[in-house]
């Protein structure tokens, strides 16, 4: 697989996640061994701290942004190693706002109708940057566990965006999660979900 070009207008966080499909079958088709053992190095990532498994660096280091922020480089790890533990990517088609982790965990709520995914989805909602990895290291797993699709895409901007002002993310989760999510909020959300995009 060829890196990327180094090109400011290109969306890097969307290069990234294609870039990670390209490790599940399509079509009916069998897994490769090289789409195995691809998804297991980016496993191994997990609960370790960004950067420590040297071995994903050919998996996500050609799609960094140049001058990528520590905190940037972070998300794309976390988001390579949920990848590998849980390769369903749920693709956003123009709305991001109706895709992303809390649209994923209300599919959940539906399947599974138990009380406490409620208290865990609140749980994660209120989780500091620093302990974010750990809860969604058990969100994701838990929407394997019923093979509910997420939105890797959003996902990796969501965790960079985390701690901005307004926690304008959490607020999304929230509206996405608990179904008040208006016409109004839908135009409001595809507009911020536009900023930004270049710089990943």
């Amino acid at each position: 697989m060829s890196p990327p070009v180094k090109d400011r207008t290109i969306d890097h966080a969307a290069r990234f996640v294609a870039a990670l499909t390209q490790y599940v079958p399509s079509g009916g088709a069998q897994e490769t061994p090289a789409q195995r053992a691809a998804l297991a190095t980016l496993r191994r990532g997990l609960g370790k701290p960004a950067g420590e498994v040297v071995e994903m660096y050919r998996y996500v280091v050609p799609y960094l942004p140049e001058g990528a922020h520590p905190r940037q480089e972070e998300a794309y790890f976390i988001v390579a190693s949920l990848f590998g533990m849980h390769p369903r990517n749920w693709p956003s088609e123009g709305k991001p706002w109706a895709t992303n982790l809390g649209a994923s965990f209300r599919q959940l709520q539906q399947k599974r109708d138990n009380p406490s995914l409620e208290k865990r989805f609140a749980a994660l909602l209120d989780a500091p940057r620093e302990a974010l990895e750990d809860h969604l290291r058990q969100a994701i797993s838990l929407l394997r566990s019923e093979e509910i699709a997420v939105n890797y895409l959003q996902l990796l901007r969501d965790i960079h965006t985390w701690e901005c002002e307004g926690r304008s993310v959490q607020r999304a989760w929230a509206r996405a999660f608990w179904n008040s999510f208006t016409a109004k909020d839908a135009g409001s959300a595809a507009a911020t979900d536009d900023i930004q995009l270049n710089d990943w």
